[in-house]
């Protein structure tokens, strides 16, 4: 159900999004990141950014696959609340450690590609919102 509070003069809109969708959504995110980590290393990493894949980021990359399955696994086991506690931070330190420290450098020199590198840098925006609207 959809739920307006009044507060202070404005109309804040509260239960749009529920704890619930934003794990899912964020789950998907990254099921469909960990199936092309599994399936397609190379071309998860060459159609993001500039440099060419070696075969250290491909091992690297399909390896990191297995721990993104089994943490959406365990995180779709839990109690909503207890699976938000972990989700929300774990969708922040994502956006903070792929999409955005690549944008700004902030860990490494990597140089994405553009358009294409917009979709994980919107996404890592919109999630974390979500999941801080969520719990609202």
């Amino acid at each position: 159900p959809i739920v307006f509070r009044r507060q202070r003069g404005l109309h804040i809109h509260t239960h749009m999004l529920s704890k619930e969708s934003f794990i899912k959504a964020s789950c998907t995110v990254w099921g469909v990141y960990a199936v092309q980590m599994l399936a397609t290393p190379k071309m998860l990493t060459e159609s993001h950014f500039h440099d060419a894949s070696t075969p250290l980021s491909v091992w690297l990359t399909r390896a990191t696959s297995c721990s993104a399955f089994a943490a959406i696994a365990a995180v779709l086991k839990l109690e909503t609340a207890e699976a938000y506690k972990i989700v929300l931070p774990w969708i922040v330190a994502t956006g903070l450690l792929y999409p955005w420290s690549a944008k700004l450098g902030l860990f490494s020199e990597v140089k994405p590609k553009y358009p294409i590198h917009y979709v994980p840098e919107t996404l890592f925006v919109i999630l974390p919102a979500m999941g801080l609207f969520a719990g609202m």
